[in-house]
């Protein structure tokens, strides 16, 4: 976690590493259920609880709890933010896939509530992580980024 000061007002805050991500059929995350949670795929670094058998609300807990130290640390001020992440938000299509009609969740659900809750703060969040997620969407009044993979042609 490092946060720099880019321009008057603007500041970059990085954040490294990956959760967990998982697996269903469900191609609406608003109608993902709860069991589908612990159907690992592929397992994160560093925010992981278990090697062997990680649980995905776990491996969240200690990624919001770096987060939120990352963003607190920052100045109480006007400054925007421009958050650089590894992961982006679950909700965002930048952070799914679809590989074999399964569809696979990369992002957190940390992310998300940071960035729902500071809008008035974060005004972008560049991710990467998924790989086929390439796009922009808006999160409230945040700009969400995946450029994509650069072995697929992307800018990433």
């Amino acid at each position: 976690m490092k946060n720099v000061k880019i321009g008057d007002n603007l500041l970059v805050l990085g954040l490294g590493g990956s959760i967990s991500n998982v697996a269903t059929d469900e191609k609406d995350y608003h109608k993902y259920k709860i069991a589908d949670y612990n159907n690992i795929v592929w397992k994160g670094y560093p925010y992981i609880n278990d090697k062997d058998k990680p649980d995905f609300f776990k491996c969240e807990e200690l990624l919001n709890t770096d987060l939120e130290a990352a963003f607190n640390s920052l100045p109480q001020d006007n400054s925007q933010v421009i958050l650089i992440s590894h992961s982006g938000p679950f909700s965002s299509p930048s952070s799914t896939s679809i590989e074999d009609n399964t569809v696979i969740y990369s992002g957190s659900i940390s992310i998300d509530k940071l960035v729902l809750n500071n809008n008035n703060k974060i005004m972008s969040v560049c991710h990467g992580h998924t790989h086929r997620g390439k796009g922009y969407m808006k999160l409230g009044l945040s700009d969400i980024i995946n450029p994509g993979a650069l072995k697929f042609g992307d800018f990433g």
